[in-house]
């Protein structure tokens, strides 16, 4: 178990962030300078907070009331850099190796064989880092790591400066690997793909703050602001004006009107509607009604197709107001879609999330 609450302050900047972590992928999810790898580096020992407290596997390591502030090493925290932070003059064996030399030599070859195989480069134990492929190096970085058996693990943008397909595979590699480890992995990235992938709960940071906790899924789906649907991405972010009604909400906005039993809890007045892209279905004419009854239906005008080879991204605009749309090819050409062309607009009503403006 990994429990933070914190506060650091450089220059301008602040930075307050309190969660925790059981055997579990955090990922700390922000744009560049909201705080995340100096999060990271206050965990590990390598700068000090100015207040408050950072517990691990049950024993403070830093705590400013109690006057604690464990050294680095004393932690037992494993950590994944960016850029590797190899020793070039050390081959591969003698790199994972390194903070465990004062194992005896037997138990220390054994553990470096099991990580070896753990990370998949049995044979490689010769090679030096300038040998090896920018994936090969991150396996021994996070081999290395792990080598100490730690209590926590911290990875600050491991795959950030790898090709898409490296990252693809060491992703799913580290997703089996974080299984048999049993401890908090606190992961940060600003990449969402990544991010949803690995998350098992997602810490969205904007500004030095902690906006919201949640699953990957929720944090997409039900962001708690603006923030936070801006930082996920969610394009369609439309100002609207709840008004509650006996077993409903009425909202209205400039796309439309509708009622909706999801936000009785919000109250009346002023809010933000996000429909994400990936939830909008460009309707077929024929398609039968039936089948579309509850959604919200609209109709617009398209007025730009992006095509993306992977998806197919339109805009369409329905009274003035630009919505994007994300579909896959397939889709795109069974709706034999064109710039101008007049387009009705599906959205199933529960994809359609409410939240108080702020």
């Amino acid at each position: 178990m990994l429990r933070l609450d914190i506060a650091k302050t450089l220059g301008p900047f602040t930075l307050n962030i309190a969660f925790e972590a059981d055997d579990e992928v955090i990922v700390l999810f922000g744009p560049s300078g909201s705080g995340k790898s100096l999060t990271l580096q206050m965990i590990a020992g390598l700068m000090a907070p100015d207040s408050g407290s950072i517990e691990l596997a049950g024993r403070p390591v830093f705590d400013t009331a109690a006057g604690i502030n464990l050294k680095t090493r004393q932690r037992r925290i494993g950590y994944v850099f960016q850029n590797y932070a190899l020793f070039p003059h050390l081959n591969v064996a003698e790199n994972i190796g390194y903070g465990i030399h004062h194992l005896p030599r037997a138990e220390r070859e054994r553990r470096v064989t099991e990580l070896l195989r753990m990370v998949r480069l049995t044979g490689m134990e010769q090679r030096r880092p300038r040998e090896l492929s920018g994936g090969q190096q991150q396996r021994v970085a996070l081999a290395r790591a792990l080598a100490t058996e730690p209590d926590a693990l911290l990875l600050d943008e491991p795959f950030a400066a790898l090709d898409a397909p490296i990252r693809v595979e060491l992703r799913r590699e580290f997703l089996a690997l974080r299984k048999r480890l049993g401890i908090p992995a606190i992961f940060v990235t600003h990449d969402l793909e990544e991010a949803s992938v690995l998350a098992d709960r997602l810490v969205a940071v904007v500004g030095g703050r902690v906006r919201q906790i949640a699953p990957a899924r929720e944090v997409l789906g039900q962001p708690r602001d603006r923030a936070v649907a801006e930082l996920v991405q969610a394009r369609n972010i439309l100002p609207g004006e709840l008004v509650h009604q006996s077993d409903a909400c009425h909202i209205r906005t400039a796309i439309g009107e509708w009622r909706s039993p999801h936000c009785l809890q919000l109250p009346a007045g002023p809010v933000d509607v996000v429909i994400r892209p990936e939830v909008i279905r460009i309707v077929q004419e024929g398609r039968p009604a039936e089948r579309l009854s509850r959604d919200l239906s609209l109709t617009g005008t398209l007025t730009e197709l992006l095509d993306y080879g992977t998806r197919t991204v339109a805009y369409v605009d329905v009274n003035g107001t630009t919505l994007e749309v994300s579909l896959s090819p397939v889709a795109a050409q069974r709706t034999a879609l064109a710039v101008g062309l007049a387009v009705r607009l599906s959205i199933p009503p529960e994809d359609i999330h409410v939240m108080a403006a702020r």
